[in-house]
């Protein structure tokens, strides 16, 4: 039952981490064409300023004021893509955790079912020893030895491979 809810919650959470990370990825890719768009822009006024030699007051200022914009929409479009980054980086720390902690509720339940199957091999064998007991009323020996049977069924079940859906 255990692993059963924290599969489920974990498939769960993993499903809503993966829905984000995607739209999260989205954004970034949009925000990065957007920069690079600028970048090339910058690139360019910065090629015509080059290639130009001395231009006139006017054309300098406007040259100046686009390379300004770019300079000022690649600085807001890096300030938009730090807590993407961040929250990437978040989405893949909780995912690893995530996969850790799945890691330790198996092994856990391994111990846990080894116990059980050892407790109830434990009781097995007291109830055989009681059922063999012929100094016992022969109704509670028959009784003892079908519990033993039905215990029997149990440890089985608890030892077998689960069947694939």
């Amino acid at each position: 039952m255990l692993r059963l809810e924290a599969h489920c919650y974990m498939s769960d959470n993993n499903h809503e981490l993966k829905q984000r990370e995607r739209a999260l990825e989205k954004r970034r890719d949009e925000l990065l064409v957007e920069k690079q768009r600028h970048a090339t822009q910058l690139s360019n006024i910065k090629q015509l300023v080059k290639d130009s030699g001395r231009m006139e007051d006017s054309k300098y200022r406007q040259c100046c004021q686009a390379q300004t914009r770019h300079v000022q929409a690649i600085a807001k479009i890096e300030g938009l893509l730090a807590p993407i980054k961040h929250e990437l980086r978040e989405i893949i720390v909780r995912e690893f955790e995530d996969r850790q902690v799945s890691i330790e509720v198996r092994s856990v339940e391994t111990l846990r079912l080894k116990q059980t199957v050892q407790a109830l091999v434990t009781l097995r064998e007291n109830y055989q020893r009681f059922a063999a007991d012929h100094t016992r009323v022969s109704s509670m020996r028959e009784m003892t030895a079908k519990f033993v049977l039905d215990l029997n069924e149990v440890i089985k079940l608890a030892i077998s491979k689960p069947e694939k859906a």
